[in-house]
């Protein structure tokens, strides 16, 4: 088999062949571009995928683990469940089954407005508005009223972590988006200084 370099002589030989200085450096040049463009910069990109694809994947594990140890609609974790009630499943079974919500909803958007009771014009009323504050966040009949002070502090706190979060990974995204927009002009200048000299 030829090697990388008989095969790019016999290709350019009868161009350079009296100029053995200018060839060489053609040759390297030629060689240096492809390395850059193919190795190191499709690298990148190819890296830049995969750490993407990476936080999509820890951001779909944390959904889950969300869904799975945490109350859709009272959001308390169901740690406080297994400690001061009957259980986190049995809460989310008997308790705040989040369908029950769904269906409610549903009956008062197919429901005549003027047949509704107190509570259905109010929870209407807040649905219009795009306003859940009706659900009974951290509030569960299940736990003991003394109880829920210590849950609203740890779920705050958790919040702010989750704020925080959200506040770092925005601020990887933007640095991943300047990096890309780097590599992209680097790629545009290569070609551009690439391509006076094979016209030449």
């Amino acid at each position: 088999e030829m090697c990388i370099r008989d095969r790019y002589q016999r290709r350019v030989h009868g161009y350079y062949k009296d100029n053995a200085a200018r060839y060489y450096f053609r040759f390297f040049y030629d060689l240096s571009f492809y390395v850059l463009v193919n190795v190191i910069m499709i690298n990148c990109v190819l890296g830049i995928i995969i750490d993407t694809f990476g936080q999509l994947r820890d951001e779909k594990n944390r959904r889950d683990e969300d869904i799975n140890s945490r109350c859709f609609i009272c959001n308390i974790d169901r740690y406080e469940f297994d400690r001061w009630a009957d259980g986190f499943r049995n809460h989310t079974a008997r308790d705040h089954v989040e369908w029950n919500y769904v269906y409610f909803i549903y009956g008062l958007e197919q429901k005549d407005p003027t047949e509704y009771n107190g509570i259905e014009s109010y929870v209407a009323k807040k649905n219009e508005n795009e306003d859940c504050s009706w659900f009974p966040m951290l509030r569960a009949l299940s736990i003991p009223e003394e109880k829920k002070e210590n849950i609203e502090e740890i779920i705050s706190g958790k919040l702010k972590n989750v704020v925080d979060e959200i506040k770092t990974t925005a601020s990887k995204l933007d640095k991943m988006d300047k990096t890309i927009t780097k590599l992209s002009n680097a790629m545009a200048s290569a070609k551009s200084a690439v391509a006076p000299a094979k016209t030449k």
